[in-house]
């Protein structure tokens, strides 16, 4: 598209505007307070009069500068819309901010729920576990008890008929008494090696449900 014009130093000019001067180009509808959203009212273009009066300036007839002008503002103006279409209101960015919290918050109810059930559940474990521990000692202090006094008994008994019956019964009572203390002694060991595990049980779940929460948080973010 070529203009003729009446200025000597401006015979050609092209369709596109010289943005240097001061009245082509005066945007109204962006507001530099807020430059990530742009309201959605209604596009006022710039500056078409002050746009034409410098077409004007530089020779161009009046009627030429209102076509040229009304095709740059449709430009404009259509440039605006698909821009508009691909930006949400402030409005729109709360509703999904706000349903994000509550989202979040929801999540954290449920893993706080989840927790208390996991610590109830490993709670009643736990004492049961303790109760069948001491079952078990009673149990085993009964046994020695007793087979204890038989031991002494028949230890009693035997001596009343010979002294080396008597030195082999208290020979046996002893590997008895050694064979108690080792079971327990492994019983013990067992025992702390349940209680470890039952630790890091523990300590694996309140992991994993941190870094759950974590995750969210960071995906939310």
């Amino acid at each position: 598209m070529r203009i003729l014009s009446r200025n000597p130093f401006c015979s050609r000019i092209s369709p596109i505007p010289y943005f240097s001067h001061p009245y082509l180009f005066k945007p109204s509808f962006i507001k530099p307070k807020t430059p990530s959203l742009i309201s959605r009212r209604s596009y006022h273009g710039f500056n078409t009069l002050g746009f034409v009066r410098a077409l004007q300036e530089v020779g161009i007839e009046k009627k030429n500068a209102e076509i040229f002008m009304e095709a740059i503002s449709n430009v404009y103006a259509n440039s605006h819309k698909k821009m508009s279409g691909y930006l949400v209101t402030k409005e729109q960015q709360d509703r999904v901010m706000y349903q994000q919290k509550v989202d979040f918050a929801h999540l954290r109810s449920e893993l706080q729920s989840i927790e208390r059930q996991e610590m109830a559940a490993l709670h009643a474990q736990a004492e049961q576990l303790f109760s069948d521990i001491e079952r078990l000692k009673t149990s085993f202090r009964d046994q020695l008890n007793n087979s204890t006094a038989e031991a002494r008994l028949q230890l009693s008994i035997e001596r009343l008929n010979h002294y080396d019956e008597a030195s082999l019964q208290e020979l046996k009572l002893r590997e008895l008494s050694a064979e108690i203390d080792t079971e327990m002694s492994n019983f013990r060991t067992q025992l702390a090696t349940f209680k470890t595990q039952t630790l890091q049980w523990l300590l694996g779940i309140v992991t994993g449900s941190g870094a759950l929460l974590l995750a969210y948080v960071r995906l939310i973010i």
